[in-house]
């Protein structure tokens, strides 16, 4: 698993640090949906270029300081030096579908963003036990990865298999393991499914 996705933007001696969290994937989405962003940085819109360094700044001093020194010049040079970085910047906010999941197609219509997004941090907040805070700077591909690794780990202390092959009595043995382990009895399966799909469906 890599780390959140960060870049840095310039302009003359001042610089700032985009991460690719949670909240900026969720800020970004509900200002434009992602189709309508990745269009106008596309078009060197300099309204979405501010919208995506306010939301993902690491650090928003840095982030108004450079924003003001763009009011005062020409902004060409500025939207096409740094559209490629930007472009690449908001693919970053996609999540990504954990190594080695099947790419196999899926009925029915794939989840929207909105509530995938609610769900991360849903699981971040409540299965993962991360604050607030922590699950907010995550990146989705962060909290998948995490999600992935603990389910896996619930699976191995209840010596079964992966969800795909268990069994009702299987279950039963892991929410009893759970249980011995001082860890939640119960865990969302079925949305950790439906989060798969809709990231093995976006990605084709």
């Amino acid at each position: 698993m890599q780390p959140a996705y960060e870049c840095t933007i310039r302009h003359g001696d001042l610089a700032v640090t985009l991460r690719a969290s949670l909240r900026a994937a969720i800020t970004l989405e509900q200002a434009f949906g992602f189709a309508p962003l990745f269009r106008r940085i596309h078009d060197q819109n300099f309204t979405a270029y501010r919208a995506v360094i306010e939301a993902a700044a690491t650090d928003r001093r840095e982030a108004d300081a450079l924003l003001r020194s763009l009011s005062r010049v020409p902004l060409r040079g500025f939207v096409e030096g740094e559209q490629a970085r930007l472009m690449g910047f908001c693919a970053a906010l996609l999540p990504q579908a954990p190594e080695g999941e099947r790419q196999e197609p899926e009925s029915g219509a794939s989840k929207p963003w909105a509530e995938l997004f609610q769900d991360l941090y849903r699981l971040g907040t409540g299965w993962l036990e991360w604050t607030p805070s922590e699950t907010w700077n995550a990146s989705p591909s962060e909290i998948i990865a995490a999600v992935e690794a603990h389910s896996e780990k619930l699976v191995a202390l209840a010596g079964g298999a992966r969800e795909e092959t268990r069994t009702t009595e299987d279950n039963k043995r892991q929410r009893e393991a759970n249980i011995a382990a001082n860890l939640d009895p119960e865990f969302d399966r079925e949305g950790l499914n439906r989060l798969k799909a809709k990231l093995r469906s976006e990605k084709r």
